[in-house]
Parts: C-alpha cells; sequence; structure tokens
C-alpha cells in the first residue's frame, strides 16, 4: 500500500526522523523513544550488559537536579536493598549531566547499573548501563567509552517541538 501526503490530517503532521526511516507524526505527540543495545548473551541467553537510552520529560518546572533526586527516591521505593554507590557530574556531548551507580539484588543475583541523566532541548535524557555485579569489570570500561564518545546530532529542529521532529522539506 502506497500513503500520499495531502488530506487534512498530513497537514497537521510534522516529518519525523530516526535512523531506519522517516515519517509523519501527528501534532501534539512526543518522542519517548527507547533505544536498547546489548553485549554478550545471545542464544536465548541474557545479555552480559545493557545500555538503555530513554527520553522522558521532566515535571513542570522542575530542573536536572530535582529530576535526578526524584528518579533515585522512585529506585529507592521500587528496588528493595537498593545502595546508592556513587553520584557525581560529567560533562556529556559538551553538556552537563549528572551520573549515579546503584546496586541491588534482583531475579538474577546481584545487579550494578550506572545512570546518566542530561537534560537537553525540554527532555530529559537518561543512559542506563545495567549488568550482572559479577559481569560489570567486564564491560564498564566498553560503557565509559560510549559516553566518552557521545556527540549530538546538529540541531536541525525547532527547539519547542518533540525531539526527533525533523523541519518541513
Amino acid at each position: 500500500m502506497t500513503v500520499e501526503g495531502g488530506s487534512a490530517a498530513a497537514t497537521s503532521m510534522r516529518p519525523y526522523v530516526m535512523n531506519d526511516a522517516r515519517c509523519a507524526l501527528p501534532a501534539g505527540w512526543q518522542d519517548q523513544t527507547v533505544h536498547i543495545f546489548a553485549a554478550g548473551g545471545g542464544g536465548g541467553a541474557p545479555p552480559e550488559f545493557s545500555v538503555v537510552i530513554h527520553r522522558d520529560v521532566p515535571a513542570a518546572g522542575e530542573d536536572l537536579a530535582a529530576y535526578v533526586v526524584r528518579q533515585r527516591a522512585n529506585l529507592l521505593a521500587t528496588l528493595p536493598g537498593l545502595q546508592v554507590l556513587r553520584e557525581g557530574t560529567l560533562t556529556l556531548g559538551g553538556s552537563h549531566a549528572q551520573d549515579a551507580e546503584f546496586r541491588w539484588t534482583g531475579e538474577p543475583g546481584l545487579l550494578r547499573q550506572r545512570q546518566v541523566y542530561l537534560l537537553r532541548q525540554g527532555r530529559v535524557l537518561t543512559i542506563t548501563g545495567t549488568a550482572p555485579e559479577r559481569l560489570w569489570a567486564k564491560h564498564v570500561a566498553q560503557f565509559d567509552a560510549l559516553l566518552a564518545s557521545w556527540r549530538f546530532q546538529i540541531t536541525l529542529i525547532d527547539p519547542r517541538a518533540s525531539p526527533g521532529v525533523a523541519p518541513a522539506d
């Protein structure tokens, strides 16, 4: 089936660009894209290390520090025995970011996780690396390298629009 623009509904839609394709999103839709990368595992086995990149909208008037405090409180409430190992700041892609490292016991045993939070264009980008504690040291240098290589694309969108929404051709 071929779909062409031109309908009344299509005029209220904006182009959206992703790695694999481009489509039109209705006005008011927000980008809540989640990217997931995994190392190891395969053949039905869980990954040894995973990286999840998630976008979120902070509460009205909430700055990055307040957002991080709220997220940590959510983690402490939902993950019994969660230990905060470290909290700090860093520069990610030339922008200020906050990070925290955690440990807790989950279904597969002792887990370790690092979350990096960045506020950009009115959205919080959270990059989370997770592994079983026994495999953390094996993969943490690669996670650090991923963070060190982080570069933002040139902003071609209206910052008032949802991230990922490209200008009309």
